[in-house]
């Protein structure tokens, strides 16, 4: 029942509804629903609302609804028709879920939150009118809230709102404001008011509403903003909808049974279009790069945390993704989220979608080209099939951990502060029941010297540490997780008994190899050197390998490595991509980068990396620890072979495809150059079977090489360089392997 009508400019009816009489009550899961007015939080709304206020948007006619009813735009039976087609211009852009209608093209470009514990999310953007959207396309600018992303697809909610142009649905190319919701992860959806969920409490806007005349922007003149705040109830758990001094109204709880909480947040736009069609604008229909006042763009944007406070999010927040879904095979659908630099994301001009990040205003400007998108696709190197992708999307949210902190190194690397207990490490099955070790049982330096003051030998890369209680972690980027398919052939049997090999390309070692006994540890100091001379694809690794049992089945072979290595493909913590090593050190960890006075000068200046490997004998894990500070430690059960290293490797190891001439290793010149030249391990100590160390003499262990001298040398011990100093390196070139 109505009680009033209202004709917009634009042609559209708006009923005056009963607010205790609106569609959403129809709805059954709402049967015993207790109408919220107004939210229990502070909103302007809340406590300047009066019969005269204005809504500084246009609701497009010169009158208002009634006091104690809403404004319901009428649905047209068109609409009711078009309401089976809206999952394929709503599924899934911008979420972490790619399932994507077969007969048409979705893209994205979007801010991509990490995932979090959200109450909120509050921005005002650019408003523009897309006359060249197609009668069979979509253009969107929009908010994704998001709830449990980790759990079951088909069980995933979200909630969204925003600003679209959709022909086929209003049979008009206006800009509308809209809202949406799903529980289903798209499969189903509600949008606008077609299906009864979103309770209104607004006698003034609502959504459907157009945007026209003033409240839409001018290329290069005046901009105008559609400000709006998605919020969580604190006491009721409702998520209200509130626009500029306006409460429009709520999605309740009782149709998000698995939306407690928002897991994540995305923000940005998309476009839909059919297969034969070239792909409309996006934004503004012109580029972000032409910034404020041409392109269209979210400002100040705020998040709510788990605590129900406001907060600017910084760049560690969130990041740019795009994604370009066409009908190609899938050795043609590449993937690249692409590098934002000096404000721009480098290389991806030309394919599509661009987004800028204005560092001042914490702003994302998000902009889509002038359409005709036909067949062109975003280039990559690996290409990855959906199933991958998605794989690599919940492993990425796996390892990247909500900070307590974050850092960022000279190198340019985020390190997290993570909390010791919720560190990667513990989603590993097999640690479900582990318990953490803070220290070693065995003594060390740092079991009786550690404070808050104490600061590592070895640079950090910047000046602040990690909070008590956390652990430094170097933030995993997806391009690790895409590379880490390939880690084998970088790492695969170096220097180990075993010579399986990549056939793509050339493993070459120089190490000293133990004889077979019993140990539990290894010691000692490595010099480290900067060599820029790596290529691309390749690899060079200073390190010591300790083996278990090399006696029984290749295929039950446990190993564990540490050293230094280089190469471009900036693999990192190799370790904690597989999620066994636990860190205990909130001052430095796998993945940092040897930089400037921790790097050795040839002729001058010697850097060393002092560390050990020991298993401690009450508990059988096999810690890590270097100058002062204990890292962290390999558990037993991800080990469940090494229950003692049967031989111990140590020297240098590169990596090169076949047509390429190998990287140097070590300094880069020969091990005959000696110390201060050549790269070197000193004071080698070995720990026996009886927990003893020991330094090794020359019976204990022999050069072993599968490369010609004239490449690469190893020398043991070198003269004059005190007992068991071993030099090793080379300058490299090496083509193949028939040169050996």
């Amino acid at each position: 029942m109505f009680t009033s009508l209202l004709q917009s400019f634009t042609g559209d009816l708006f009923d005056c509804i009963e607010m205790y009489k609106q569609p959403a009550f129809d709805n059954p899961v709402l049967k015993n629903h207790k109408l919220q007015i107004r939210p229990s939080f502070l909103t302007k709304s809340n406590v300047t609302m009066d019969g005269n206020f204005k809504l500084p948007l246009d609701p497009g006619f010169n009158d208002t609804c009634p006091l104690g009813t809403v404004i319901i735009r009428r649905t047209r039976k068109e609409e009711l028709i078009m309401a089976k087609e809206l999952p394929k211009y709503f599924r899934n852009y911008g979420s972490r879920y790619h399932a994507l209608d077969s007969s048409d093209k979705s893209y994205y470009a979007v801010m991509h939150s990490r995932i979090a514990k959200f109450h909120g999310f509050e921005s005002s953007i650019t408003t523009w009118a897309l006359p060249n959207v197609g009668p069979d396309q979509a253009s969107v600018n929009q908010v994704w809230m998001m709830g449990d992303v980790d759990g079951p697809e088909e069980k995933l909610n979200a909630i969204q709102t925003g600003w679209h142009v959709i022909p086929k649905l209003y049979d008009d190319k206006f800009t509308r404001f809209f809202t949406y919701f799903t529980i289903d992860n798209h499969k189903t959806g509600c949008m606008n008011l077609l299906c009864k969920g979103f309770i209104q409490v607004s006698a003034i806007f609502g959504p459907g509403h157009a945007f026209t005349g003033s409240d839409l922007s001018t290329y290069g003149g005046k901009q105008a903003y559609f400000s709006f705040e998605i919020r969580k109830d604190p006491e009721l758990g409702h998520w209200w909808l509130s626009t500029a001094d306006e409460n429009l109204g709520y999605w309740p709880k009782e149709v998000l049974p698995n939306f407690d909480v928002s897991r994540e947040i995305d923000f940005g736009g998309a476009v839909y279009s059919p297969d034969n069609e070239g792909s409309p604008p996006m934004g503004s229909g012109y580029y972000a790069k032409e910034g404020i006042g041409k392109s269209s763009y979210f400002m100040s944007v705020k998040f709510r945390g788990d605590d129900h406070r406001a907060f600017t999010p910084g760049k560690d927040w969130a990041r740019v993704v795009f994604h370009l879904t066409l009908r190609m095979s899938l050795k043609e659908a590449f993937m690249n989220y692409g590098e934002v630099v000096d404000g721009k994301v480098e290389g991806l001009e030309g394919f599509g979608f661009v987004i800028f990040i204005s560092s001042e205003e914490a702003s994302a400007i998000i902009s889509g080209m002038d359409g005709k998108v036909l067949d062109k696709y975003i280039g990559g190197n690996i290409p990855l099939t959906e199933e991958e992708e998605l794989e690599i999307e919940k492993e990425l949210r796996s390892l990247n951990k909500l900070p307590v902190k974050t850092l960022k190194s000279f190198t340019g690397d985020l390190f997290d502060c993570i909390e010791m207990y919720k560190q990667p490490a513990f989603d590993n099955p097999v640690l479900k029941n582990h318990k953490l070790q803070i220290r070693p049982s065995f003594q060390t330096k740092s079991n009786v010297t550690m404070d808050e003051k104490f600061k590592p030998p070895l640079d950090p890369g910047f000046n602040d540490t990690c909070p008590l209680g956390t652990v430094i972690i170097r933030r995993t980027r997806k391009e690790e997780l895409i590379m880490a398919k390939e880690l084998p052939k970088y790492f695969r049997n170096y220097g180990s008994r075993y010579g399986v090999l990549d056939s793509s390309g050339n493993n070459y070692y120089v190490v000293m190899q133990s004889q077979k006994s019993k140990f539990h540890g290894f010691e000692s100091s490595i010099t480290t050197w900067a060599l820029p001379n790596v290529g691309p694809d390749q690899s060079t690794a200073s390190q010591v390998w300790m083996i278990g049992d090399v006696d029984g089945p290749d295929e039950n072979l446990n190993v564990i490595q540490t050293g230094w290595h280089i190469d471009n493909h900036k693999t990192g913590c190799i370790n904690l991509l597989c999620k066994g090593f636990i860190q205990v050190s909130a001052i430095f960890g796998p993945g940092h980068a040897f930089t400037g006075s921790d790097l050795s000068t040839y002729g001058g200046k010697q850097a060393y990396f002092s560390f050990e490997i020991r298993k401690d004998p009450e508990l059988g894990h096999w810690w890590l620890s270097t100058a002062d500070e204990n890292l962290g430690y390999w558990p037993k059960e991800v080990l469940p072979s090494l229950d003692v290293a049967k031989a111990i490797d140590f020297g240098g190891v590169v990596y090169s495809p076949n047509n390429e001439g190998s990287p140097p290793m070590g300094s880069g010149y020969f091990a005959e150059e000696g110390i201060g030249k050549s790269s070197y391990f000193k004071s080698v100590t070995f720990r026996g079977d009886d927990q003893r160390a020991f330094t090794p003499g020359k019976d204990w262990a022999r050069a072993v090489q599968n490369v010609a001298e004239k490449y690469y040398q190893i020398i043991a011990p070198i003269p004059d360089g005190g007992p068991w100093n071993v030099a090793y390196g080379g300058p490299g070139g090496l083509f193949n392997s028939s040169a050996v």
